[in-house]
């Protein structure tokens, strides 16, 4: 749990100085943080929300399924309506992840007691597949603004970007959380799963982003790519917006993109090895006392990411050390650590993560008296004669 902890800790971190640093410089050549950070502190955190998903349902692995859904479905609903609520308020210039994040748990309760392989088989299906439902978005007139409680009223403008047109389209993005899941099964306190986490993942986001380079380089695609969106700015400026922060190109070729969020197969597998050995390195790390002792804040800090997230998503958007975004930085990162370190200290849940707890819980409970009142209510069958 501890190096589950830290890994989401790290994303969190990793969110934050991608929300608060620019992506392209004035010259238009990507920051280091988004060369290092961008995409991946999203698909690691998506990818533990289905390892999260596996320690929540380990319990009750046999039995009806209803206990379980009934407390995820709760769990999710919150989650989306606090996001909606964010965006909302706040029409924050970040976009953010709540909403998205709150549907891929409901989307995930049909999958809970799916195996494995077939859990890998969807995982593999939807890298293939939602690339092609992402491009074939771009010639359509379906909203893709950030969903807010006004979309409830509005079906289509709330689910058509959380499922395809918004920034992280759920349609891709299960692929992770169905990864996740299948982690989640192994015993993670095995040194040779994480050894075999951090070396498989290093070896599919290397391969992913070198032979997305090939294409790009050897083979045309960034040419092509650079003639179906043309952009007034120079050779090497346009170079760097195509491989950090593309438009949306009607292109086939856009499917060998590499850029952070475009959700192409090469991206996606990259993002996923990345994730994979980001947790594997974490577990490594924290089986060290040392460590754990010294990354205590930080699994403090990823035992509360909902709290935490949604604090510094409202920090942004106030005016506060706005143009010194280092210092902003460090003051986001100091302060998140300190109050996880502190909060958790008597063993207590973040202030949202508490919340959302009780309510899951509630809603387990009703769920399970329900049933038990039924059984007991149900007549015997009559003995055949």
């Amino acid at each position: 749990m501890i190096g589950v902890d830290v890994a989401r800790g790290l994303a969190l971190l990793g969110m934050i100085a991608v929300h608060i640093f620019d992506t392209l410089h004035r010259d238009d050549t990507p920051s280091k943080t988004h060369q290092v950070m961008a995409g991946h502190a999203l698909a690691t955190f998506v990818l533990l929300a289905g390892v999260s998903l596996t320690f929540i349902t380990k319990r009750s692995r046999t039995g009806s399924l209803l206990p379980d859904a009934a407390a995820l479905t709760t769990r999710a609903l919150i989650i989306t309506l606090i996001g909606l609520t964010v965006n909302s308020a706040l029409d924050p210039d970040i976009n953010v992840i709540l909403p998205y994040y709150g549907v891929m748990f409901l989307l995930a309760i049909p999958l809970l007691r799916r195996s494995s392989p077939v859990l890998i088989g969807i995982s593999i299906g939807l890298v293939l597949l939602a690339p092609l439902v992402v491009l074939a978005s771009f010639n359509t007139n379906l909203p893709d603004n950030e969903p807010t409680l006004a979309a409830l009223i509005h079906p289509v403008e709330l689910l058509s970007p959380l499922l395809v047109t918004g920034s992280y389209p759920i349609v891709a993005y299960l692929a992770f959380i169905c990864v996740g899941m299948v982690i989640g099964r192994l015993d993670l306190s095995n040194k040779l799963v994480a050894v075999r986490l951090t070396v498989g993942g290093a070896v599919l986001a290397a391969g992913s982003w070198l032979l997305s380079t090939l294409i790009l380089f050897q083979f045309g695609g960034l040419q092509q790519l650079r003639a179906a969106a043309p952009v007034k700015v120079s050779p090497q400026a346009a170079q760097n917006i195509i491989l950090w922060e593309p438009d949306n190109v009607s292109s086939w070729w856009w499917l060998v993109e590499r850029a952070p969020y475009t959700t192409t197969p090469f991206r996606m597998v990259h993002d996923l090895g990345i994730a994979m050995a980001w947790l594997g390195l974490s577990l490594l790390i924290t089986r060290s006392r040392l460590a754990r002792r010294s990354l205590g804040p930080l699994a403090a800090a990823g035992a509360m990411t909902l709290t935490l997230y949604t604090a510094h998503v409202i920090v942004l958007e106030t005016s506060f050390l706005e143009d010194n975004p280092i210092q902003l930085f460090l003051v986001l990162a100091y302060l998140a650590l300190s109050f996880a370190a502190l909060w958790r200290q008597d063993g207590r849940q973040g202030p949202l993560e508490a919340h959302v707890t009780w309510a899951s819980a509630r809603s387990r409970r009703m769920v399970e008296s329900y049933s038990r009142t039924n059984r007991i209510k149900q007549p015997e069958a009559t003995p055949p004669a």
